[in-house]
C-alpha cells in the first residue's frame, strides 16, 4: 500500500512539472502583440488577461523563437515595453510595471 501511494505521488509530481514546462515556437514579423498572445494561447492553453488600451499603443513585434520556455518567451516579448506578467493557474495577467 505504501509503495502504491508513493508511485501515485511520483506520477502526480511528474504531470505537474510537465504542465509548467510549456514551450513556445513562434516565427512572426510585424504582428500586434495581441495576435502573438493568441498564438501563445493556442500553443499552450494559457489564457491572457490584459487592458486592450495598454497593448494597442505598442508597435508591431517581430519575434522568432523555437521551443522556448513560456516564462523566457514572455520576458523576451515584454522586454523594453514597461510591461510585466503574473501567472496564476492557467491565466497570465499582463500589466504595466509599477514604479
Amino acid at each position: 500500500m505504501k509503495i502504491l501511494s508513493f508511485l501515485l505521488f511520483v506520477c502526480a509530481l511528474h504531470i505537474s512539472a510537465k504542465s509548467l514546462s510549456q514551450t513556445v515556437t513562434i516565427h512572426t514579423t510585424d504582428k500586434d502583440i495581441t495576435a502573438i498572445l493568441l498564438l501563445v494561447k493556442n500553443q499552450t492553453g494559457y489564457n491572457f488577461l490584459y487592458n486592450n488600451k495598454l497593448l494597442e499603443e505598442l508597435s508591431p513585434v517581430t519575434i522568432s523563437v523555437h521551443n522556448m520556455p513560456l516564462p523566457d518567451f514572455l520576458n523576451l516579448l515584454l522586454a523594453d515595453k514597461n510591461l510585466t506578467y503574473t501567472l496564476s493557474g492557467k491565466n497570465i495577467l499582463i500589466s504595466q510595471v509599477q514604479t
